[in-house]
């Protein structure tokens, strides 16, 4: 039997609201449109005749109308690609889904609410799958599918492993493991998985090919799928024109504004290369500055801001006060210092840092500096 090729992809959740992105919200849907793009032209260019979404293509069936027709145009554009898709729980196959109610390119396939069976003939290739008719589904109970062997058999799912009690599709491992596919293409985790087996049957997530917050961190693409004579080969494909990245940064020793964003921008160039200023950080600085330099947390922000594409940053900078010199002050604040450090030394274990951090905070509060964010 011939060799099968496929791209495995979910998620992409095109039409995000991406809120958290402000200005920049819109600029980002139309990226997230664009590596969908770059996903179906890396088909074409590799000859993978076949793209299997497993759900949540669409973050929602009431997305700018402009988003969808541009989706549907990639759809026809790369007409040698033939697309097999699963409604998900955020694009489910109700009645107001983009794919009931727009004409669907002679190459693109979406499967039913109940379990369906779509044969390939050109590529011998039976793609079974489940569309979710609504935001909620109970568990999957299976197909009853009668798996031919002449061919190659792929299933297309969206839900979630291991967790019974879910609201969107339970997927009972031993299910998978009984359905005797060649390859459960699965979506909702944003995550991508290994490629496991549950018997003999192979099963991944493929993960989301951008990320959409600061909880989906570093590269993100899709799964490339090869079967030949019973032998699965995986390999991940870098897609996301940005990554979303957390970044500790020692500031220590800057004494002004410019040395704060050098040394941030020295660092993130040598960790991320030259494209560095592409991604979406957020950044906590850390270490300790002279007691006479203030650090102006919104000046640091506002000229990274110029810099990079977008950036959050969070202070957790310390002063290098002499707490000795200090405590022999006749002042409040040398009152306060005298106390302080009187309750470390007589402090066990995790309330030592504890106190060391009021300490600290403390006098950047006799300062009047305190900005202390946990976002």
């Amino acid at each position: 039997m011939p060799s099968l090729k496929f791209l495995h992809t979910a998620d992409v959740h095109i039409g995000s609201a991406n809120g958290y992105l402000g200005h920049l919200a819109s600029r980002r849907q139309r990226e997230t449109v664009a590596t969908f793009r770059r996903m179906a032209q890396h088909c074409e260019t590799n000859s993978i005749p076949l793209m299997l979404i497993a759900g949540d293509l669409f973050d929602s069936n009431k997305i700018d109308t402009s988003l969808v027709s541009e989706v549907f145009g990639i759809f026809s554009e790369y007409s040698s690609v033939k697309f097999v898709f699963a409604a998900g729980n955020h694009d489910p196959l109700s009645s107001d889904s983009p794919f009931l109610n727009e004409k669907l390119p002679e190459n693109v396939f979406v499967l039913s609410t109940d379990n369906d069976c779509l044969f390939l003939e050109d590529l011998n290739a039976k793609i079974y799958g489940r569309s979710f008719k609504s935001v909620f589904e109970g568990a999957f109970e299976g197909f009853n599918a009668n798996i031919a062997k002449d061919s190659f058999n792929i299933a297309v799912l969206h839900g979630e492993l291991m967790n019974s009690a879910s609201d969107y599709r339970f997927i009972d491992i031993a299910k998978i493991e009984a359905s005797g596919m060649d390859y459960v293409a699965l979506g909702h985790v944003h995550l991508t998985s290994p490629v496991k087996k549950a018997g003999n049957t192979a099963y991944a997530y493929s993960g989301c090919p951008e990320g959409q917050g600061f909880d989906e961190l570093g590269e993100k693409g899709a799964l490339e799928i090869q079967i030949t004579d019973g032998v699965l080969k995986s390999k991940f494909i870098p897609f996301a024109i940005r990554q979303h990245l957390l970044c500790r940064i020692d500031i220590s020793g800057a004494v002004t504004t410019e040395m704060v964003i050098s040394k941030v921008i020295r660092h993130l160039k040598e960790n991320y290369g030259e494209d560095f200023s592409n991604n979406l950080y957020k950044i906590e600085l850390i270490g300790k500055l002279p007691a006479d330099f203030t650090l102006q947390i919104h000046s640091v922000l506002a000229g990274l801001s110029s810099l990079l594409f977008f950036v959050k940053l969070k202070n957790s900078t310390e002063k290098e006060f002499n707490y000795a010199l200090i405590a022999k002050e006749h002042t409040l604040r040398g009152i306060f210092v005298k106390k302080m450090l009187s309750r470390i030394d007589a402090a066990n274990g995790h309330e030592v840092e504890l106190l060391k951090k009021a300490l600290s905070l403390g006098l950047n509060a006799f300062e009047s500096e305190v900005d202390y964010d946990e976002n």
